[in-house]
């Protein structure tokens, strides 16, 4: 694969990725239960990509599962 074809599956991964509020308080109206964002993308050498996420959530396990909607960039980029 190109390196040019693997610059474009990763932003192309990376837009698909979910980012933002994805609950929001049953109880108090207008509160942000859970969220996710994408933190950073950083490449400390040629080859490799880290891409740094943060969820929060007031309830433990809608972070857990939030967090699991992130999959590793690697298995974006590998061709199949």
């Amino acid at each position: 694969m190109s390196a040019e074809r693997r610059c474009t599956r990763l932003i192309e991964s990376l837009i698909a990725c979910p980012h933002g509020v994805l609950g929001r308080s049953h109880e108090v109206e207008g509160l942000v239960e859970t969220s996710t964002n994408l933190a950073s993308v950083k490449m400390p050498e040629a080859g490799k990509v880290v891409v740094e996420t943060s969820q929060r959530s007031s309830v433990d396990s809608l972070k857990d599962a939030a967090a699991d909607q992130w999959l590793p960039s690697s298995v974006w980029l590998e061709p199949r």
